[in-house]
């Protein structure tokens, strides 16, 4: 895990570690809720239990787990579609200092799930609007969209406005495409656009670069949590 020393995260610890008040809204494929390296680390929502009840009239019955956007349940779990949800739940926050592999950056903080994609293999994100409106409404301080396109959305960027005002910062991907093209939400105003650099602090070669990009970070061969209690 180069990356964590590349970006000084020991020097981070020894001033703050997270807190566990404070979580991390996750909005992608879903991830492995039960992965030894993530499972402490996820954020429960114990104001609405699973009873068939709507407690906490959010609007969504029983999402003590999150919620599943795609399948329209409160079950995101991935159960072996695209594990790139549970590598970006280890990237932000894979349990540390528990003898178990390796570290995420957030350490103590918490992250919430939603979930985008089928049960399937699939490189496509669905209702991801709503995934953002939840998190920033029940409670995420940031709010991670490791995905994208080339579509501006007026509605979208309304939303992600409407999430910076409530005080929610949104990071996104620049793109994969390694072109000098905008991408969204990480080209939306009120985002924080992350391009991809690797080991040796280059700009990674897949890596979009433009002017709406805001900070680079180690993005190429990051070792983090996947699917079925697993490492890639």
């Amino acid at each position: 895990q180069y990356h964590i020393g590349r970006i000084n995260c020991y020097q981070a610890w020894d001033i703050n570690q997270g807190d566990t008040s404070v979580y991390i809204g996750i909005v992608d494929s879903g991830s492995d809720l039960d992965h030894p390296d993530l499972a402490a680390n996820i954020r429960y929502n114990y104001a609405d239990p699973v009873n068939n009840i709507d407690d906490d009239n959010n609007g969504y019955v029983d999402d003590f787990k999150g919620w599943d956007f795609y399948y329209g349940d409160n079950d995101p779990n991935i159960l072996g579609g695209s594990d790139h949800g549970s590598h970006v739940s280890g990237d932000a926050s894979q349990v540390t200092n528990n003898g178990v592999h390796g570290s995420g950056s957030g350490f103590k903080t918490k992250i919430r799930i939603t979930k985008h994609a089928p049960d399937v293999p699939s490189t496509f994100i669905f209702n991801s609007d709503d995934g953002i409106v939840y998190q920033y409404q029940n409670g995420a301080k940031v709010i991670n969209c490791s995905f994208g396109s080339g579509s501006y959305s007026s509605a979208t960027q309304n939303i992600v406005t409407n999430a910076w005002n409530a005080g929610t910062v949104i990071c996104a991907s620049a793109g994969n495409e390694g072109l000098e093209i905008p991408r969204y939400p990480a080209s939306y105003n009120n985002v924080v656009s992350v391009a991809a650099s690797n080991n040796t602090d280059l700009r990674a070669s897949f890596s979009n670069y433009h002017s709406s990009v805001d900070v680079i970070a180690p993005g190429d061969a990051i070792l983090s949590t996947v699917w079925d209690n697993s490492y890639a």
